[in-house]
């Protein structure tokens, strides 16, 4: 599996991403959990090319677009899952 960037500055980053969104959660900042998966996210892309295709940038697009902050998939043999973060304050519609 091709690497696009290893350092241990992504490595870092992503474990501080991990422990952010763990301390978010029982305060029930869900808009806070989802920004942090949009970075974490991006972060994870560095990783490997493999970790991402057309299909799936697309529908993350396409879910930022809609106001989503940020989400989590996970891939399995068959089965894709995600969760999807959206933007809870009304005001900013």
């Amino acid at each position: 599996m091709r690497k696009v960037e290893e350092s241990d500055e992504v490595f870092d980053r992503t474990k501080n991403l991990a422990i952010e969104m763990k301390n978010a959660l029982p305060f029930g900042d869900i808009d806070e959990l989802g920004i942090l998966l949009g970075e974490a996210w991006e972060a994870k892309k560095k990783f490997s090319l493999k970790i991402s295709n057309p299909v799936i940038d697309k529908m993350y697009e396409t879910a930022r677009q809609e106001e989503a902050l940020g989400w989590k998939i996970r891939k399995q043999v068959a089965v894709a899952t995600y969760f999807c973060s959206v933007n809870t304050n009304e005001s900013r519609r």
